[in-house]
């Protein structure tokens, strides 16, 4: 009788032992799945931010610069193919003989810069830099030669953006090219107990295209 009893004590430490191994597993692989989490948690808090901002500055850029195809903006006929032009400050031209107010002209607060494409005979065409209505936030609007207003609401979150002709090191103005400043400066909470800023700020310069003289 006791022989049969110590043959099931060994088989109840053995399951033991079992079930302790399993617990510590299961264990194992919950932390490491909640360590993943926490980790994607904290990057979306505290890392996204800033990349939103960097992609908004970088499509505040592009919008403006480049822009997007415009109907209003004319076509080129490249042998048997027509490419419709764009919207952007590429196109815009530049009247060696009549600078100003020919040259697309900039608001005095530098948020405003009115131009003209080839197709225009003056600067009826417009970027600035505006307030959404429904959302409150800041965004990049359009008005075509046909002054018909577009806002861009990829640049939506944008919190500055500024024009302004570019100054060579010897203190003369190029009104030729002009410099593009976007940028995002915010506060977010994050995770943690106070807000932490996130600025993010680029420039890129334009290139006038020469009227025919």
């Amino acid at each position: 009788m006791s022989r049969i009893t110590l043959l099931h004590n060994k088989s109840s430490a053995f399951t033991l032992v079992e079930a302790i191994t399993a617990t510590f597993i299961a264990s194992y692989v919950l932390l490491g799945a909640w360590s993943i989490y926490v980790m994607g948690w904290t990057w979306w808090h505290e890392i996204n931010p800033t990349i939103e901002a960097q992609r908004a500055v970088r499509v505040t850029l592009s919008s403006v610069i480049e822009g997007s195809i415009d109907p209003t903006a004319g076509t080129d006929t490249i042998g048997s193919s027509t490419y419709k032009r764009r919207s952007g400050l590429t196109g815009a031209m530049f009247d060696a003989i009549n600078p100003t107010p020919t040259t697309p002209v900039i608001s005095e607060d530098q948020k405003r810069i009115d131009f003209r494409l080839e197709v225009d005979t003056s600067n009826v065409r417009a970027f600035y830099l505006g307030t959404d209505p429904l959302t409150g936030l800041k965004v990049v609007y359009y008005i075509d030669n046909a002054s018909a207003v577009h806002k861009l609401d990829a640049t939506k979150g944008i919190t500055d953006l500024q024009f302004s002709y570019y100054t060579d090191t010897g203190g003369t103005v190029h009104y030729d090219i002009i410099k593009v400043t976007a940028a995002v400066s915010k506060d977010v909470l994050g995770t943690r107990n106070q807000p932490y800023h996130v600025e993010v700020v680029d420039s890129d310069f334009v290139y006038l295209k020469n009227a025919l003289l």
